[in-house]
């Protein structure tokens, strides 16, 4: 329990979910850079900013102001409040962002923090997509300033009582910034016409909520007109109820407008059935993501002799690189395991590209490795890295091997711009060939090695600075003689991932022309390009055969990505693809962004200063304790880097209340903390009737990652409790003071589901030492360790192993205490276990052990077994009378528990030394919480022990 205090001096990060500080477990966020940041003011906007991006910030100034005319005239609202916007100059520099704690993935985009109206965003190479991004995530400043008030009414609890829906809050962000484009067309007609298109109420997390959102938006603003979202908005002010606003404005509930909006959808997307082909008509599917319990299979590479296909799949859980047949997809092995180890932390999925080597014997492909991307080449025998490439870049995508096997060329991202690379192999020296604002995507080597094909929104290339970004993509070849780029397409649509034909005369590529993405083949002489597939949702990533026969590429159907492969692609050759009934081009003219003109916007150094992230506060009256009164307050600076937490109650009397302050400094790697504590508490026994202990200190701790998965955590505690008996016949005391240190080095790449995690393993090896500070102070050195391992089949099912145990020694052992679950509801005890205050606050207190109750086995050493088999056991069910109540994703376990613990030296096993637990049980996620209900059997009783207890599985 040593830890326990040390953890409760840091608890008041549980308000910010932290993944670090808030559990043993837990991934890491890695700040791996300190940034110097400065900030620049515009008439609404504060713009933070650091040196190596400063050539954006002008751009992003013009962005910001001319979305929020736009998004202040739709809602017909005016902000009260600045808003901050944070911007990186790269996805890596940006996952290392403080102002959450969450560890962030490289498909977030950005992100608008709540309770100061941050917006936090990075830059990636595409003007247009960083617009997007801005506008989007302003969307939600303006909704959040319109929706919860000025800060003091947001800190003091109107946050908590309404929460959007994510598919009304992400749904009109999408739709804002964006209007109707392309992607969501695709989206929604999938979801239409494969039948998986789910009511409003029934949409849940996920790119349905976006997109979906998206939809209801535009069906609203097509429909009612598009004042009526702002009306919607207005309304929803003011009800903080998105079902009534929807009914005072549109006359609907959410109920009604689900149904005609689905309606709405149906009548625009059956037709296309008979206007397209479904993929599986044009092409042989190679996998089936449905069957694999994947959601991506993407990026399709032949190799040099055609009988072989790498790709990217998740099909894992993780996203990993796969070599199966290129006749039946049949998988040969996996080359790469990503997302477990520091050095395939991210595979880059959004901009994933594999290349082979001419010979065949490797593939190059990029990941982010540790504090930034790395170029790596595997061999794909051994499936073994066979070299790392790093060059300094803040990004580093799509690779394609130079025909004669000497180099790569790559898109690398450095100091705001996205332009093409190559690497020598040789010697690993580097040559930038682009140098340019532009976006450049997608390289290609032309098989005579003397050209490179790539997409880039350029346009004439001589656009100026100011409008970049308002091009489409359209495909350009890169003559490496003299460095002269040639414009191949040039259409108002985007032009996307080039692929060459073996023999260097024609190029293909994806388009969204018609309204959705088909794969073209431009004659490379004549220009003249042509259609080869007429699909129904959409090809991406189109990749030649060496015998040019065959082209492979990806398309999007039935909720997720697969792989075909299409043959004598040039059958079709000349036919017109009939438009959809809506364009992004129609929808959403491009816009000019101009440089605002404003000689006396001046960059300043950012200087620290503190804001209430939080202000919580409870005041109240007892006839036992009189008058009484509890405040949290947490602040922090705007980068999130400095934490303060204080937490104070006062009761009748000074020395009955309690008090904690938390600091965390957080900008460096290291990440360090401290607590100061004092709190009293009343208790009561059985052996020993009412207690009070008035318990004080110290704590610090100091977190050093080495990855996003891996860790060591050093805690130092200095402790002193004073112990009160209440009786009254007589009062006695007793006190206790320690000096406790704790090492542990952590390990999670686990993967988590509604209930818990479901796949991956995670463990914790540490050390505890409490020094000797005099006779009424512990001494004992403690080993523990726990494993564990969850192993996902089917998507559905998942087997859990863990292990876990400990030994302490010394002249005072720690006890631990093995028996029952974590956060049981009405637990029940075995008493007289707890022999001394020692006991009180550092036994561990080891669970799960079903079939047996709260501290039934004890001793210095220790051994827990659990295995346990989870699954889906009820789908979705309805009651209808007395109570309407519906149950959905209920799941069910299997366990079997084994527990002993043991004092001394282990010569035999007896009776009361071990117990076996063996049961079943269910767990429904609440939303907040995870309720879960065990039913256990013991091995030496035919009685079982019911278990309701709160949290998600172990």
């Amino acid at each position: 329990m040593g830890r326990m205090i040390l953890c409760s001096a840091f608890l008041f990060i549980l308000v910010f979910g932290g993944e670090g500080y808030a559990q043993s477990f837990g991934k890491n966020k890695v700040n791996y850079q300190q940034f110097d940041w400065s900030y620049v003011q515009t008439e609404h906007f504060d713009i933070y900013f650091y040196t190596e991006e400063a050539r954006l910030i002008e751009w992003a100034k013009s962005a910001l102001e001319q979305a929020y005319e736009a998004i202040s005239r739709d809602f017909n609202y005016q902000l009260r409040n600045r808003v901050p916007v944070i911007i990186y100059s790269s996805h890596n520099d940006f996952e290392q962002t403080n102002v959450i704690l969450e560890v962030i993935g490289e498909e977030t985009g950005g992100f608008t923090e709540l309770f100061k109206n941050r917006i936090v965003v990075p830059f990636e190479g595409s003007y247009s997509k960083f617009r997007h991004v801005l506008h989007h995530e302003l969307v939600h400043a303006i909704t959040f300033d319109m929706i919860y008030g000025n800060l003091v009414e947001s800190l003091l609890g109107r946050a908590y009582l309404f929460r959007m829906p994510l598919w009304f809050a992400e749904g009109l962000a999408e739709y804002e910034s964006l209007g109707w484009d392309t992607e969501a067309d695709m989206v929604l007609r999938d979801a239409v016409i494969s039948g998986y298109l789910p009511s409003l109420e029934e949409i849940e997390a996920g790119y349905l909520a976006y997109k979906g959102g998206q939809s209801l938006f535009r069906y609203i603003s097509s429909i009612y007109g598009p004042e009526k979202i702002g009306e919607i908005l207005s309304n929803l002010r003011r009800t903080r109820d998105v079902d009534k606003s929807f009914r005072l404005v549109l006359g609907l509930d959410t109920a009604e407008l689900s149904r005609r909006w689905q309606r709405f959808l149906k009548k625009e997307y059956w037709p296309e059935i008979a206007r397209r082909q479904a993929t599986d008509d044009f092409a042989k599917r190679l996998t089936a993501h449905k069957q694999d319990g994947a959601y991506l299979n993407v990026a399709p590479a032949f190799s040099p002799y055609g009988d072989k296909i790498a790709f990217l799949s998740d099909r894992s859980d993780y996203r990993d690189i796969y070599l199966m047949s290129a006749i039946d997809g049949i998988i040969i092995k996996r080359l790469v395991k990503g997302e477990k180890s520091g050095g395939f932390e991210e595979m880059h999925w959004l901009r994933a590209g594999i290349a082979w080597s001419p010979d065949g014997k490797s593939i190059a492909f990029s990941a982010k490795s540790g504090d930034e991307d790395a170029l790596y080449v595997l061999d794909v025998e051994k499936a073994a890295v066979q070299k790392q490439y790093k060059f300094g870049l803040d990004g580093v995508f799509s690779p394609s091997w130079s025909p004669d096997g000497r180099r790569i060329a790559f898109i690398g991202l450095a100091a705001g711009a996205s332009n093409v690379y190559v690497v020598n192999l040789e010697d690993g020296s580097l040559s930038q060939v682009t140098d340019d604002p532009w976006d450049e995507v997608d390289p290609q080597w032309s098989p005579d090695g003397k050209k490179i094909a790539f997409s880039s929104d350029r346009g004439t290339g001589t656009a100026a600075p100011d409008s970049v970004g308002d091009e489409d993509y359209d495909v350009y070849i890169l003559e490496l003689e003299d460095m002269k780029i040639t414009r191949i397409t040039d259409s108002p649509f985007n032009d996307i991932s080039p692929s060459w034909s073996p023999d260097g005369k024609e190029l293909a590529f994806s388009s969204d022309r018609n309204g959705i993405y088909n794969i073209y083949v431009v004659d490379l002489d004549s220009l003249h390009e042509a259609p080869i597939t007429n699909s129904l949702t959409g090809c991406f990533d189109p990749n030649w055969s060496p015998d040019g026969k065959k082209i492979a590429f990806t398309s999007f159907q039935e909720g997720g990505w697969d792989i075909f492969v299409m043959k004598q692609p040039f059958a079709d050759l000349g036919k017109e693809l009939e438009p959809t009934p809506f364009r992004i081009s129609q929808e959403l003219p491009r816009r000019q962004v101009g440089v605002i003109k404003d000689t006396t916007l001046t960059a300043r150094k950012y200087t620290l200063r503190f804001t209430p992230d939080l202000i919580n506060a409870a005041i109240g009256y007892s006839s036992y304790t009189g008058l009484s009164g509890r405040t949290l307050v947490v602040v922090s600076d705007i980068l999130g880097d400095h934490r303060f937490f204080v937490y104070g109650d006062l009761f009748y009397a000074i020395q009955s209340s309690n008090f904690q302050l938390v600091y965390f400094y957080l900008p460096r790697r290291t990440d360090y903390g401290m607590a100061l504590f004092n709190y009293r508490e009343y208790y009561w026994s059985a052996d020993q009737g009412w207690f009070a202990d008035r318990v004080y200190g110290v704590a610090f701790l100091l977190s050093r990652p080495f990855s996003r998965f891996t860790r060591i955590d050093l805690g130092a505690l200095s402790v002193a409790v004073n112990r009160e008996y209440l009786k009254w016949w007589s009062q006695t005391s007793r006190s206790m003071r320690s000096l406790l240190f704790d090492l542990s080095l952590v390990n999670d790449t686990v993967i988590w589901g509604y209930m818990g995690p479901v796949n991956g393993s995670r463990s914790i090896f540490s050390l505890q030492r409490s020094v000797d500070l005099g006779a009424d102070s512990p001494s004992f050195t403690t080993l523990s360790f726990d494993f564990r391992r969850y192993a996902r089949m089917d998507k559905k099912y998942t087997l859990v192993l863990r292990g876990a145990g400990g030994i302490s020694m010394g002249k005072n052992p720690q006890r631990f205490f093995v028996g029952g679950v974590e956060n049981w509801i009405a637990p029940k005890y075995t008493t007289g276990r707890i022999k001394s205050i020692e006991d009180f606050y550092f036994a561990d207190i080891s669970t799960p052990l079903r079939g047996a109750n709260y501290y039934e086995l004890a001793g210095t050493r220790y051994l827990l077994l659990n295995v346990e088999f989870r699954y889906p056991f009820l789908e979705y069910l309805v009651f209808g009378w007395p109570l309407p109540l519906s149950l959905r994703n209920v799941r069910g376990v299997l366990f079997t528990d084994i527990g002993t613990a043991w004092s001394g030296r282990l010569r035999e096993f007896s009776e009361d030394m071990y117990l076996i637990g063996c049961g079943f049980g269910l767990r429904v996620n609440l939303g907040v919480t995870v309720l879960r209900f065990d039913t256990a059997w013991r091995s030496a009783s035919g009685r079982p022990i019911y278990y309701f207890s709160l949290g998600p599985e172990f």
